[in-house]
């Protein structure tokens, strides 16, 4: 059976080609995840396009919908540690955020001026020691209170 030019189809000239516009969307949006540094790399991703054809009972009309599915896999998850307590004198619950370094450690980035800086409580010179603390409080070197 011979082509006519009325079978000829093209999806990008579907509903005067908004469909391939859509199509074209969600490709940018499928590389933009491709390139996304906090999605895994290996997941599989998936531009679905369905076509879904009705006709009516004497079969001389069809309805075509179109539409355009993304399935991208999820960005990575950002995991941390909080310690949790209680305060026994005041019985206020609390919770810390800690990582793998101590919340009195500071960069490089941290210190801009011979000032000292105040780091989660903590009165810190330009050279990253511990000076004293903001309460005023004594600090207790372990070390050398042997």
């Amino acid at each position: 059976m011979e082509s006519t030019e009325q079978n000829k189809f093209d999806i990008g000239q579907i509903a005067n080609g908004h469909l391939g516009e859509r199509v074209a969307e969600e490709w940018q949006k499928l590389l933009e995840n491709m390139q996304d540094p906090n999605v895994p790399y290996k997941p599989v991703r998936k531009l679905v396009v369905t076509l879904t054809c009705t006709q009516n009972e004497q079969r001389n009309a069809v309805a075509v919908d179109g539409t355009v599915a993304l399935k991208l896999p999820p960005q990575i998850s950002i995991s941390t540690r909080f310690a949790a307590g209680q305060d026994l004198a005041t019985g206020e619950c609390y919770a810390r955020e800690y990582g793998a370094l101590d919340a009195r450690q500071i960069t490089f980035r941290d210190v801009e001026s011979e000032e000292l800086q105040n780091i989660d409580g903590y009165l810190v010179n330009s050279e990253g020691e511990v000076v004293g603390r903001e309460d005023g409080s004594d600090i207790v070197d372990l070390r050398k209170a042997r």
